[in-house]
């Protein structure tokens, strides 16, 4: 048995609660494919109720809402001690689609709080956490149990920016930036017909993203 020298090892920097400096530009790093915060010139860094507030010290109303999701406004005293108490619990954080205790209060509480009293017979289902999920699942319910593949949409309504909810969407600037074509039978003339679906799809190009956009 031979015994070889301890090799040198670069000592491990301390850890410690200070948060250095910032080496780079967040807006040049990160990527332009964002929205709001080109409108806001501002970098938010405390919420409560519904009140937002900057580095500054600025503070805003907020009239946004997380898009509608924050009906109980920001840091809700009960709501925020139950989601701590939940972690400091080491309770389920991430699951998936597994059974949970908390998952089974839930339910119990929706049936019997909003379905029963209204005697409605339906079934719950966890899409997603946002409303392009509810509608692409919505979607896709449809069109298994009916066999049928068009979807009536209205025009100028919104769903969500995945494929499926864009393709009922009627706003030509959110289809166009998915590259999604705006097709109608005025600006389509040239369109093939699949007679055993229905689909109408479309070769003119009138109906290209850029046109869709323009």
């Amino acid at each position: 048995m031979t015994m070889t020298a301890p090799t040198e090892t670069a000592a491990k920097p301390e850890l410690t609660d200070e948060v250095s400096a910032p080496t780079v530009d967040p807006i040049e790093l990160e990527s332009g494919v964002r929205s709001y915060s080109r409108g806001w010139p501002a970098v938010f860094t405390h919420a409560k109720g519904s009140v937002l507030t900057a580095e500054d010290g600025s503070e805003y109303i907020d009239f946004f809402a997380g898009a509608g999701t924050l009906n109980y406004g920001h840091n809700h005293p009960e709501l925020k001690k139950v989601v701590i108490d939940h972690y400091l619990e080491d309770r389920v954080v991430h699951g998936l689609d597994m059974f949970t205790d908390v998952r089974r209060t839930f339910l119990q509480t929706f049936d019997e709080k909003i379905l029963k009293p209204r005697g409605l017979d339906y079934k719950v289902a966890f899409p997603g956490p946002g409303g392009t999920n509810a509608v692409e699942a919505a979607l896709k319910l449809a069109r298994k149990v009916t066999g049928r593949e068009s979807v009536v949409s209205f025009t100028n309504g919104f769903h969500g920016m995945t494929l499926g909810a864009l393709s009922v969407t009627g706003n030509s600037m959110k289809r166009g930036g998915a590259g999604i074509p705006w097709c109608t039978p005025r600006r389509c003339r040239s369109t093939t017909t699949s007679v055993r679906s229905s689909r109408t799809s479309c070769t003119s190009s009138a109906c290209s993203p850029t046109a869709a956009a323009a």
